[in-house]
């Protein structure tokens, strides 16, 4: 199966729109999140798979901008990061011209000159880290589980 992959990335079928990054570890982990501003994540809407290396780039200070799918969709408020629009188009290539037409305007008017401002940059990202700390670390996750499902089904 990962041949299969690494044979899609590499193909013009992907139009270049795929990275496979081999031998993906903790060290390669840190090293995309140290040197990360923005954390881009643009799947196609409802094809999200978890979305945890966007939480992992908030909590190493990478501002989010995302479709609303998954957990961006759950804890993102204006001010924290860009919420990317979507196209409700079906066709797969209008679709995609669509979207890709709105993440332009969306850098361009927002995330670019977010970054060349230092202050207002600090202040977005000081934010961010307020709003999804908390919510973003694997302690929360746990309260989360232990309070809807262990103990309900420990009383049971």
């Amino acid at each position: 199966m990962l041949h299969e992959i690494a044979e899609f990335a590499a193909s013009d079928e992907s139009q270049g729109r795929f990275a496979l990054i081999p031998d993906y570890d903790i060290d390669i982990a840190q090293v995309l999140y140290s040197a990360c501003d923005v954390w881009l994540n643009n799947p196609v809407r409802q094809r999200e798979a978890c979305g945890t290396s966007g939480e992992k780039a908030a909590l190493n200070g990478g501002l989010n901008c995302s479709i609303l799918d998954g957990w961006w969709a759950d804890w993102y408020v204006d001010g924290i990061g860009w919420a990317i629009s979507t196209s409700d188009e079906t066709a797969p290539a209008a679709r995609d011209d669509d979207d890709s037409q709105a993440l332009h305007e969306l850098m361009t008017a927002e995330v670019l000159p977010t970054l060349a401002d230092e202050e207002r940059r600090w202040a977005t990202t000081v934010t961010m880290l307020a709003h999804l700390g908390p919510l973003v670390t694997a302690g929360r996750m746990v309260a989360d589980y232990d309070e809807r499902f262990y103990r309900p089904l420990g009383r049971r």
